[in-house]
């Protein structure tokens, strides 16, 4: 029998107090779900209509709804059960979507579950008000009992991972939602196929529901396990709901289902209807397929580079099928050329964004999108081109004609947009000039080098698109006794940037920049560079610049790391030092501009033989420093030189070193170089690198 709860607030000394209308509900409970006030609803500043407009005089483009997330509603405090790992950011940052109701324009947001948050409230984003609400407040959770691991709260599901198993129905006027996994008290547990339904009218009964109350429809066919829930609806008014396996169309008015049948697990997906050839598309990680009853959905292509089962998917005015990635870049997909396209915004739209899923909508009233993927971050409203095409995106990959190459070879890569990099497994020379590439390559890299055997040159190696999958790298070398040379690459918007293995081998980087690596994930940081204990590393006319979230410009464990005419420069990132060299070695500096910026985390520049346990329990058996020629310029309060665990004298002369204020551990060196108190007294205007063998190359990231 269906279960009705529905619940009311009421307003004391500045408190909201949750009062649960169904029966059985104590004072205690009452207590523990109290929450502030303050917050419940924001306006933005620039609103929907505001993006309307501007973006009319406009061939395409992004507007940002500055001025309100959901951050500004989201609850001030919880109980810990409550909050768990992750707290209330969760229900935009998890493996959650969106319910959109098209005819008044507004959003709805639920989820956080499994052990990332629990709370179970109800998110209202009203576009044409423009205006963020919090529906509901979290539910008391009940604690669990031997009988029942996961009481469910009197107030509707617990809190969980929806994927894209949540939808508006039309025909009801209400939401469904078929969690996945339920955020429990003190834990988690997958579900036994839930179907809930939500009315989310602040006045209005809908589909025999009071307003904002939930009912747990039933439980849906054994088939429909919870894993990877995607929705649809049909013109006739029934929904499309699927998981891994299974698909079927459930009617919300009687609560029928009838199945369309089973296929492959392609992942994590998220599906739109198309009203111009009458079936479901189903975007996932590994494919893009169309389901049309009562045929089964087949695969029809790959993904474009960038797009996987995480992004949002849509349809455009032209029935084209259109994703956003939940930052910059758009695609679209033309079933009938089976073509995909790139089209790149570059700054002048989202930097960073999560999980898209169903958050990503739209308008055709309006004929503009709607997307949301960053809880931190403003709506985004976004126009597609009419007459602008894109950039067409290879099907075929890389790896293919590595495959085909001989040792020795060079390999030109085709010009173009590629969805994922290589491995390269013997000697090659690799040509990447003009090449795109969107997405790692086993996991670890764009480029992966393993057990290459004899010289691997890469040339015109690019990467610039966000690449995250646990310390992702630009290029990773792993392998005995490598020899690679990377020459003319722009390496940016990775974790790492070139990260070799620790079994010997040599390293040289050339002509080449290497810019803005790391992000805030945790407390381990990332390198521009990081050599561990090889051979040789040799860096020459080359840039080296911002190691964010507390990562050093340059890690070498190297024996022998050689720097000549590059620069290391922190500027306004949070880098620790700007040369870290724990194993020691012999290491020589010429002609290196190296700057400290005001944010970095650490006041040394160098910090030479610190890890000898991370080195095979000793340093290595000659240490030596030599800096000359080159440019030392602090740009933050305090600075030091560095820290020096080496067994020989450094060798410091022939430089010029700006606003220093102590060598560290290292010998006082200052009359065997030019000291400046300060950028005035050296002649350095604020924020001027000064010139050494070559130019500095054009910011071509905001800083």
């Amino acid at each position: 029998m269906s279960r009705i709860v529905s619940f009311g607030t009421i307003l004391v000394s500045g408190v909201v107090l949750v009062l649960l209308l169904s029966s059985g509900t104590d004072a205690s409970e009452k207590k523990k779900i109290a929450i502030s006030v303050d917050g419940r609803e924001v306006s933005a500043r620039k609103s929907f209509l505001d993006c309307f407009n501007e973006l009319k005089g406009r061939e395409g483009g992004w507007c940002s709804m500055s001025g309100a997330s959901i951050n500004d509603v989201l609850p001030k405090s919880t109980s810990p059960e409550i909050h768990m790992v992750s707290g209330p950011k969760s229900v935009i940052s998890a493996w959650n979507g969106a319910a959109f109701d098209p005819q008044r324009l507004k959003m709805y947001f639920h989820g956080g579950g499994h052990r990332d948050y629990g709370g179970n409230e109800v998110y209202e984003l009203d576009l044409l008000l423009s205006r963020w609400t919090r529906l509901t407040d979290p539910s008391f959770m009940p604690k669990a009992t031997k009988e029942v691991r996961c009481p469910v709260p009197k107030t509707g599901p617990p809190s969980s991972h929806t994927y894209d198993g949540i939808i508006f129905s039309k025909a009801t006027q209400t939401i469904f939602i078929m969690p996945s996994v339920y955020g429990c008290y003190r834990g988690s547990l997958r579900t036994n196929g839930d179907l809930w339904e939500f009315n989310p009218s602040k006045t209005e009964t809908r589909n025999a529901l009071a307003p904002l109350s939930w009912r747990h429809r039933k439980t849906m066919p054994k088939r429909m396990r919870p894993i990877y829930y995607r929705t649809a609806e049909y013109p006739n008014g029934k929904l499309y709901m699927a998981n891994a396996h299974n698909e079927w169309v459930f009617h919300p008015k009687d609560g029928s289902w009838k199945r369309i049948g089973r296929r492959p697990n392609f992942g994590a997906g998220t599906s739109v209807y198309d009203k111009f050839r009458r079936g479901v598309w189903s975007l996932h990680r590994s494919g893009l397929l169309f389901t049309k009853p009562p045929i089964i959905s087949k695969k029809l292509t790959v993904p474009g580079a960038g797009v996987d089962g995480h992004s949002g998917l849509a349809m455009t005015r032209d029935n084209k099928l259109i994703f956003w990635n939940g930052a910059r870049l758009i695609h679209t997909f033309d079933p009938k050329t089976l073509e995909w396209h790139l089209f790149d915004w570059f700054d002048k739209g989202p930097k960073v964004g999560s999980k898209v899923y169903s958050k990503w909508v739209w308008l055709p009233r309006y004929d503009l999108y709607v997307g949301y993927s960053d809880y931190k971050s403003n709506v985004w409203v976004y126009r597609h081109p009419k007459e602008r095409k894109g950039k067409l995106v290879n099907t075929t990959s890389i790896q293919g004609f590595l495959d085909k190459a001989a040792v020795g070879d060079s390999v030109t890569i085709p010009q173009g947009v590629y969805r994922g990099g290589a491995q390269i497994s013997q000697s090659i020379v690799l040509d990447l000039k003009g090449v795109r590439i969107i997405g790692p390559t086993n996991g670890k890299s764009v480029l992966l080098v393993k057990n290459a055997i004899g010289p691997v040159t890469i040339k015109n190696f690019r990467t610039w698109d966000r690449v995250r999958c646990g310390n992702c790298s630009g290029i990773k070398i792993e392998g005995k006794n490598f020899h690679v040379t990377v020459q003319k690459a722009h390496i940016s918007n990775t974790e790492m940037g070139i990260l070799t293995d620790n079994k010997g081998g040599r390293l040289i980087v050339e002509d080449s920049l290497i810019e803005d690596v790391g992000h805030a994930r945790g407390a381990e940081p990332m390198h521009l560079i990081y050599a561990d204990i090889i051979d040789k590393l040799r860096i020459t006319r080359s840039t080296l610049r911002r190691s964010h979230y507390y990562g050093h410009i340059l890690k070498s464990r190297a024996r022998d790391t050689e720097v000549s005419d590059s620069y290391l420069l922190g500027l306004g990132s949070l880098n620790s030092r700007e040369a870290d060299l724990p194993c020691g070695g012999i290491i020589k500096m010429t002609r290196v501009v190296i700057q400290k910026g005001p944010r970095a985390d650490n006041n040394e520049s160098f910090g030479v033989g610190l890890e000898p346990k991370n080195c095979g329990g000793a340093l290595h058996p000659k240490t030596t420093f030599s800096m000359t020629d080159s440019w030392l310029i602090f740009d933050r309060p305090k600075g030091q030189f560095g820290h020096w665990k080496g067994n020989t004298a450094p060798v410091i002369r022939g430089n010029k070193i700006v606003g220093l204020r102590t060598w560290g551990s290292f010998k006082d060196h200052s009359r065997l170089n030019k000291m400046f108190s300060n950028r005035t007294t050296s002649g350095l205007k604020r924020g001027e690198i000064p010139r050494i063998s070559f130019p500095l190359p054009e910011d071509t990231r905001a800083k």
